[in-house]
């Protein structure tokens, strides 16, 4: 079995990325870890989500978040 030692490099490799991503989005969208491994999940299976939250829930950190991603800050 030479390819094992070459897929557990590659399932490091995954993990490694997907923490360090799952980390970056948890700054943003905090205590939801769930939620962001689930998108990330989708993501990387090439599937779809639909998140949905009451209304007025998002605009205040979507109010903070925009300028940050823009550059206006």
């Amino acid at each position: 079995m030479t390819q094992t030692p070459n897929l557990e490099n590659q399932v490091e490799q995954f993990r490694a990325s997907f923490t360090r991503i799952r980390d970056e989005m948890m700054k943003m969208i905090v205590g939801q870890k769930e939620i962001v491994e689930g998108v990330l999940v989708a993501f990387f299976a090439g599937g779809h989500v639909l998140l949905e939250r009451r209304a007025g829930a998002l605009g205040q950190n979507h109010a903070r978040a925009h300028p940050r991603r823009s550059g206006w800050t």
